[in-house]
C-alpha cells in the first residue's frame, strides 16, 4: 500500500511539472477531448518522469582512514532510489574510486540522498558505524548539494598487521534471578552456572567467572578470576589489548534501559598468559538481563587483536585444531606465518 501511494505522489508530482512546463510554452497545451488528453499524458509525463529520474545532484565525499589521512584509490560503492519510466520502485548503484587526496564525487537522483553501501581497499576495514550521517527531510539538500571545498567526509579503518584469532559463535546469556554465577572458558560456546567454585571441577579449563546482581536500578556485572586472571572493561573496539589497567576484578554498572548497548572486557588468562577481547552486548530490562558475547583470542600470547579475515577454510581449521590442542596442554602454540602459509597455494 506504502509504495502504491509513493508512486502516486510521484506521478501528481511529475504531472505538476508537466503542466507546469506547459503553461511556459516548452510542450503543447493538454487537449481538451479525453482522448487527446491520455496521448497527451502518455508522452509528456514519461518525459518528465525521464528527466526527473536522470542524475542531477552532485555528491562530495571525501575517504578518510582513523588518523584523519586521505585514502587514495579506494572503492566507494553508492546507491539512490529512484522511479523508473514504467513507475516501478528502483535502486541505481554506482562504483568509483577516490582520486590521491581520498576525493570523489558524483551524480544521484533528485528525490532522495544517495546511500555510500560500502567503501574497499586492501588493508582496510569498513564499517558503516563509522559513518553515520543524518539524512532526515531537514538535511537533505544540505547532504547532497555539498561542494567541492565541503565534502561529505566517510571514514575506513586502516589495519594493522593481522593474525588468527581463536574464536567461537556468539554466546547468550539470560540471567532473571536476583544473582546469577557463571564459569566461562573459551573453548565452549555458554557459561557454565555454578553455585560457588566448590562446583567447579578441573578448574584450570576455565578463564573467568561471570558474576551478575539485580539491584534497584539495574544490575552490576563482575568478571572475576578462577585461577589467575585479571580484566577490564572498556567502551572502545581496540585491536591491540591493552598494556595496562587490568584488575583482579572488573565491575560493569548496567541501569534499567531499553536501549541495548555493546562493552567490550579485556582480559589475561591461563598460563602461558593469553590476551582476549569479549564483546557483549546488553539488554536490561525489569524483567531479566541479556547478555550476547564472543570472544576473541590470541593464542600465540601477543596483544594483537587484529583478525586476518581472508583464511581459506581449512587452513582456519589447522590454525584452530593447533591453538585448542596446545592451550589446553597449558602450551602456546607456533605462531604461523600466515601471508606465506597462504602463499604456497596448499590451503584452498
Amino acid at each position: 500500500m506504502m509504495k502504491k501511494i509513493i508512486l502516486l505522489a510521484t506521478l501528481l508530482y511529475c504531472l505538476s511539472l508537466t503542466l507546469a512546463r506547459a503553461n511556459e510554452n516548452s510542450v503543447p497545451p493538454m487537449p481538451s477531448d479525453t482522448t487527446g488528453k491520455i496521448t497527451w499524458i502518455k508522452q509528456f509525463i514519461g518525459d518528465v518522469i525521464g528527466k526527473e529520474t536522470d542524475p542531477t545532484k552532485h555528491f562530495f565525499g571525501v575517504v578518510l582512514d582513523q588518523f584523519g589521512v586521505p585514502v587514495a584509490e579506494a572503492e566507494v560503492e553508492a546507491s539512490w532510489r529512484f522511479i523508473s519510466l514504467t513507475l516501478q520502485d528502483k535502486v541505481k548503484v554506482v562504483t568509483l574510486k577516490t582520486d590521491s587526496k581520498g576525493r570523489f564525487d558524483f551524480f544521484s537522483g533528485p528525490f532522495n540522498p544517495p546511500l555510500i553501501r560500502t567503501i574497499r581497499k586492501k588493508g582496510y576495514e569498513y564499517n558503516p558505524t563509522f559513518n553515520v550521517y543524518d539524512t532526515s527531510q531537514n538535511l537533505k539538500e544540505s547532504l547532497i548539494a555539498q561542494s567541492a571545498n565541503n565534502p561529505v567526509s566517510l571514514t575506513i579503518r586502516k589495519m594493522g598487521p593481522t593474525t588468527y584469532l581463536y574464536s567461537l559463535m556468539d554466546n547468550r546469556l539470560q540471567a532473571k534471578e536476583q544473582t546469577y554465577l557463571g564459569a566461562y572458558n573459551i573453548f565452549e560456546p555458554n557459561t557454565k552456572p555454578i553455585k560457588d567454585l566448590s562446583n567447579l571441577h578441573n578448574p584450570e579449563r576455565y578463564d573467568l567467572l561471570f558474576s551478575t546482581v539485580r539491584t534497584s536500578n539495574g544490575y552490576q556485572i563482575h568478571a572475576k578470576p578462577i585461577l589467575q586472571s585479571s580484566f577490564q572493561f572498556n567502551s572502545q573496539l581496540l585491536y591491540e589489548a591493552p598494556d595496562s589497567g587490568y584488575l583482579p576484578e572488573a565491575t560493569l554498572d548496567i541501569p534499567f534501559s531499553d536501549q541495548e548497548q555493546t562493552v567490550y572486557l579485556y582480559f589475561i588468562s591461563r598460563n602461558p598468559a593469553v590476551y582476549s577481547r569479549m564483546r557483549i552486548s546488553i539488554t536490561a530490562d525489569e524483567n531479566e538481563l541479556r547478555l550476547y558475547f564472543r570472544t576473541w583470542t590470541n593464542p600465540y600470547g601477543s596483544r594483537n587483536l587484529e583478525y586476518e579475515p581472508n583464511l581459506p577454510a581449512d587452513l582456519l581449521l589447522k590454525l584452530m585444531d593447533e591453538a585448542e590442542d596446545a592451550l589446553k596442554s597449558g602450551k602456546l602454540p607456533p605462531e604461523p606465518n600466515i601471508p606465506q602459509m597462504i602463499a604456497s597455494g596448499l590451503y584452498d
